[in-house]
């Protein structure tokens, strides 16, 4: 017989709110309070391990609606995908029409996910060189991978720079954005005044595109056009 203790224990239930349905993922734990979080159409709730149903739900009745309202729009769905901010219909396979003229095949939804993900670490590094050089910086590595929490990351010891694989979904100014906040880091390793008045100086209109990041805002401002349709020509060449 098992004679430890249960740390961690899932349940995966439903929850309908103004007729629609939405999964339900308990995780208890120990933990003192519950915690709620809307992961598209998932909720995910973080419980102490002797909170009762009843506690769970009441709080689910009173926080939905809210985790609801700020909801990101999606960047991805069945039939659609935004990539650099453009949204395109998506295929299961076949090609994306990209707005600088160009084809991107893909034979599967999988054999995608491989080469964007080429083509997005291509884009980055590419503006990662342009800023480092306006920045006056030496080199960095240029990492991308999957950050559910995070955009980006500076890692001091190693020297790399480190994206979050979603952000090919936005605008290129946003990109910037997220760029000139990671090297920052190389120049102040904090958030302080000072860290940045160095991110103001090279994006003077950081907190509206943050703004817009953390709202999902993926669509791209006209001035940005040439500027992406230059990157997708040279990294698709």
């Amino acid at each position: 017989m098992f004679q430890g203790i249960i740390i961690t224990m899932k349940q995966f239930e439903e929850y309908k709110y103004d007729n629609k349905v939405y999964k339900v993922e308990i995780t208890r734990k120990r933990m003192k309070n519950i915690r709620y979080r809307l992961v598209e159409d998932t909720f995910k709730i973080s419980a102490p391990n002797l909170a009762s149903k009843r506690s769970i739900y009441s709080g689910l009745d009173k926080f939905a609606g809210k985790l609801i309202s700020k909801k990101k729009p999606l960047s991805r769905g069945d039939d659609f995908i935004y990539l650099f901010g453009y949204r395109y219909m998506f295929p299961e396979a076949g090609e994306l029409h990209l707005v600088n003229g160009q084809k991107f095949k893909f034979s599967s939804r999988d054999d995608f996910d491989k080469k964007i993900r080429k083509v997005f670490l291509s884009i980055v590094t590419s503006r990662v060189r342009y800023f480092e050089n306006l920045m006056q910086l030496k080199p960095h590595n240029v990492r991308v991978r999957i950050m559910n929490t995070r955009y980006g990351s500076n890692s001091k010891a190693t020297r790399t720079v480190t994206f979050a694989l979603k952000l090919y979904s936005y605008s290129l100014d946003i990109l910037d954005a997220i760029v000139v906040h990671e090297l920052a880091h190389s120049i102040h390793f904090d958030h302080s005044p000072a860290f940045y008045s160095v991110v103001y100086k090279y994006c003077p209109n950081y907190v509206v595109l943050h703004k817009k990041l953390q709202k999902g805002v993926f669509l791209w401002l006209k001035k940005f056009h040439q500027k992406l349709t230059l990157e997708l020509n040279m990294q698709l060449a």
